[in-house]
């Protein structure tokens, strides 16, 4: 979703969805209580400005980038470093994820409108628990998207390395 009114565009509005191809995707940010994670190119162009010029940039977004040499990848990973290997929502229920897997295995192979499986989801997601126990319980590694993408391809474009290293073929 844009998020803000373009300053050139003008085939787009603020609040529109905007879909691009995941290989066009360079870049991501979210913010969570008022914490920014990712924002590479955003932190980048920080790192050029003087301190007043940070300060005039993160009031006209509302924003405390903080120090534009480090940029946030998960939540509270600070606090919780293992936060950087598995997301904790993917610590905290994966007993559950596998019980509702062993009652409902059909949805292992449902598909969205793109061609997109859970599988691929989890793997966009990196959470490799996830990916683990569907692939147990048989999710197919293979399945593609519209595009042609497996949830192998999405975990290389990403960087998941260990959801990659599940969803190589082993031969």
């Amino acid at each position: 979703m844009l998020n803000n009114e373009p300053g050139e565009l003008t085939n787009v509005e603020q609040g529109e969805s905007v879909c691009v191809p995941v290989d066009d995707i360079s870049d991501w940010m979210f913010v969570c209580n008022g914490i920014p994670y990712g924002g590479f190119t955003i932190q980048a162009m920080r790192g050029q400005m003087t301190e007043e010029e940070r300060t005039e940039h993160d009031a006209a977004w509302g924003i405390d980038f903080g120090d534009p040499g480090q940029v946030l990848l998960v939540y509270e990973e600070k606090e919780h470093p293992e936060n950087l290997e598995e997301h904790p929502m993917c610590r905290n229920c994966i007993d559950d994820f596998r019980q509702q897997l062993s009652q409902n295995p059909d949805f292992l192979h449902e598909q969205d409108e793109d061609g997109y499986t859970p599988l691929h989801h989890e793997a966009i997601a990196g959470n490799a628990l996830m990916v683990q126990a569907m692939l147990e319980y048989g999710a197919n590694p293979a399945s593609k998207t519209s595009e042609g993408y497996t949830a192998l391809d999405f975990a290389r474009l990403a960087g998941w390395q260990n959801v990659a290293d599940l969803l190589e073929p082993r031969h």
